[in-house]
């Protein structure tokens, strides 16, 4: 499938690096590194179900050296304007695109394309060869439009395409029904009791000593 593809410039001084793509949302800190440094065989499972996901937009990303305890620490900004993701897609709705196809090529009849806006700040006070403290937060913002559970199963439908974190077997967990606002009760839910927007926090944070570290995030 369509992984991470981008474009990344820089602007002007102190450096700005603009990013357009198909890229991870700046949303948890999980979720946004790659999984050949993780601690673990696989991301825990909440940030696969509540974080950002690799979406198409465009981003700016900042940092630089700060004021810290110890050493040369730094801070990051990142934020970016979101739309669909190429990894779009619900395989228990009926007519709808396979698991990992895109709905952006293959659009569901009758929905319209999200749009999100996300941002995640860090801060290394302590940051050297032999220590790391690290502390970050990110939020991030989806209205749905008339989007329906294919087109973004994530917030509309979650845990429809998401697997259990052992991920040995490759089965999915049950999920819930589809929460996309409709004006018939047959599939989707009526009224006030489906999702117009969604927010999501996170707070993260990590330190290091030598060969021990103890990381904790929040979503």
């Amino acid at each position: 499938g369509i992984r991470d593809a981008y474009i990344a410039f820089r602007y002007f001084e102190p450096w700005v690096t603009f990013q357009v793509g198909n890229f991870y949302e700046p949303s948890s800190l999980a979720r946004t590194n790659t999984a050949n440094y993780q601690d673990f065989i696989e991301r825990a499972l909440p940030s696969d179900l509540l974080a950002g996901n690799r979406h198409i937009g465009l981003a700016a990303i900042t940092g630089g050296a700060a004021p810290g305890l110890l050493g040369n620490s730094n801070w990051t900004f990142k934020t970016g304007i979101f739309t669909t993701s190429v990894e779009d897609g619900n395989p228990s709705a009926v007519g709808a695109p396979a698991a990992g196809s895109s709905s952006l090529l293959n659009p569901v009849p009758g929905g319209h394309q999200y749009w999100e806006a996300a941002g995640r700040l860090t801060y290394a006070p302590i940051l050297t060869e032999e220590s790391l403290l690290h502390f970050g937060g990110s939020v991030r913002y989806q209205d749905p439009n008339d989007a329906t559970a294919a087109n973004d199963d994530r917030v509309l439908q979650p845990g429809s395409t998401l697997k259990t974190e052992a991920n040995i077997l490759g089965t999915n967990l049950l999920g819930t029904q589809p929460l996309t606002c409709a004006a018939s009760a047959a599939t989707q839910l009526v009224g006030e009791n489906c999702v117009k927007d969604f927010w999501d926090f996170g707070a993260e944070a990590v330190a290091a000593y030598g060969p021990f570290s103890v990381q904790a995030e929040y979503l």
